[in-house]
C-alpha cells in the first residue's frame, strides 16, 4: 500500500493563526474549496501584532494550498531558520483556488514552520505533509489522492491532470469513468472513510453504490442535473462511513458506478480516512514482508542449490559408470 498524506483543513485547531488580521471566509470567494471555507490574512488591516501561521508536525514535505494572491509577500521559517521555498506558481493567475502556495521539502523529523505574510493576502484552504516512521496517525485525517497506487480500479478509468480552471482539484488530478459497472476498491486501517469527487458543468446524472467490508451495496444518487451549470462543482462528499469499533484489521471500501456518461462521468478526486492507534506506515509492513520474502527466498535457493548438486553428482556417477563399462567391454574384446 502506498502511504497517504496527513491532511489538515484550515479549520483544524492544530494550525495556529496568530493575529486579528485573520478571518474565516465562507463566502462565494471560497466556493469549490475543501469544506467551503478558507482562512484569510489581511495584511492591510491593523491588528494586535504581526500576523503569522504556525504549524508543528512530525514528517516531511509540508505543503500549503489555497487561493493564489500575486501581491503576497511572505517570510517563512523552519525550526527558527529562514527558509525561502521555490516558486511553483509561474503562469497561474491570481485568484485561482487550490494552488500550492508553499512547499517545504525537508528531512524527516519534528518541525515547526512559521509563515509571516507581510503584504497582500495569505489565503489558506488546507495543509498536507508526508508521514514518516514516528508520525502519530491516531485521530489524523489521511488523504489518498486518486493517483495513489492503493486504488484498485476495474473497468475503463481515465486519469487527467493540469486543469485550467478557476479552482483546482486535489493534486490537480482526477480519475474518471463514464462506463456503468466500472469500480474501484481501496483498503485502509482507520475509524472512518470518506469519498470525494466532482461534477463538470454539463447536465446529466451520476450515481454509484458504496460497500464497506462486504456489506450490502448502498446506492447513492450523486447528481441529477437537467441544465448546465456555470462552473465545476468540486470537493463534493460522495460517501462517508464511521466505524463503531477500533480495529487493527484493514477495512475495504468498494465503489461501483451505477449511472454516468461520457459527458458527465464519475469523477474521483480523493479518499480521506481517519487513522487510529493501529494505523501504521505501509513501508513498515513492506519491510516485514520483505524480510519474510528474503528468508523464504534463501530457503528456496538452498533447496535449488542442493538439487543442482545432487544432479551434478548423479551425472558424474552415471558418466563414470558408463566409462567403466565401456572400458571393461573393450578389455573383454581384446582377450585371445
Amino acid at each position: 500500500m502506498e502511504n497517504p498524506h496527513v491532511f489538515f483543513d484550515n479549520t483544524s485547531p492544530e494550525i495556529f493563526f496568530n493575529g486579528t488580521q485573520w478571518e474565516l471566509d465562507a463566502s462565494d470567494n471560497s466556493r469549490n474549496t475543501f469544506g467551503g471555507s478558507q482562512s484569510v490574512c489581511h495584511t492591510d488591516r491593523t491588528g494586535d501584532g504581526a500576523p503569522s501561521l504556525k504549524f508543528n508536525f512530525t514528517g516531511k514535505g509540508l505543503e500549503v494550498y489555497g487561493t493564489l494572491d500575486r501581491s503576497l509577500v511572505m517570510r517563512s521559517s523552519m525550526d527558527r531558520t529562514n527558509y525561502t521555498p521555490l516558486d511553483d506558481t509561474a503562469g497561474i493567475p491570481s485568484g485561482r483556488r487550490g494552488v500550492k502556495i508553499f512547499d517545504l521539502g525537508v528531512l524527516s523529523g519534528p518541525h515547526t514552520v512559521v509563515l509571516e505574510p507581510r503584504q497582500g493576502q495569505l489565503i489558506v484552504d488546507y495543509l498536507i505533509y508526508t508521514p514518516v516512521g514516528n508520525t502519530e496517525f491516531d485521530g489524523k485525517q489521511l488523504i489518498y489522492d486518486d493517483t495513489n497506487p492503493s486504488f484498485n480500479f476495474s473497468g475503463p478509468w481515465t486519469p487527467a491532470q493540469d486543469f485550467n480552471l478557476s479552482a483546482l482539484p486535489f493534486n490537480d488530478t482526477y480519475t474518471s469513468t463514464g462506463q456503468i459497472g466500472s469500480s474501484f476498491a481501496v483498503d485502509f486501517v482507520g475509524n472512518s472513510v470518506s469519498v470525494y469527487g466532482a461534477f463538470n458543468p454539463s447536465p446529466g446524472g451520476v450515481s454509484a453504490t458504496f460497500s464497506v467490508d462486504g456489506s450490502a451495496p448502498s446506492p447513492i444518487q450523486l447528481l441529477n442535473r437537467t441544465t448546465s451549470a456555470d462552473d465545476w462543482t468540486m470537493h463534493q462528499l460522495f460517501f462517508q462511513h464511521n466505524f463503531t469499533e477500533v480495529s487493527e484489521i484493514p477495512h475495504i471500501l468498494n465503489v461501483t458506478v451505477v449511472n454516468a456518461s461520457d459527458s458527465q462521468p464519475f469523477f474521483l478526486d480523493y479518499v480521506i480516512t481517519t487513522g487510529n492507534s493501529h494505523t501504521k506506515l505501509g513501508v513498515r509492513a513492506f519491510k516485514k514482508e520483505g524480510s519474510q520474502l528474503k528468508s523464504v527466498g534463501l530457503r528456496v535457493g538452498l533447496i535449488v542449490l542442493g538439487i543442482a548438486i545432487a544432479l551434478f553428482l548423479w551425472y558424474l556417477w552415471t558418466t563414470c559408470r558408463a566409462r567403466r563399462k565401456r572400458a571393461k567391454g573393450l578389455a573383454e574384446l581384446s582377450k585371445p
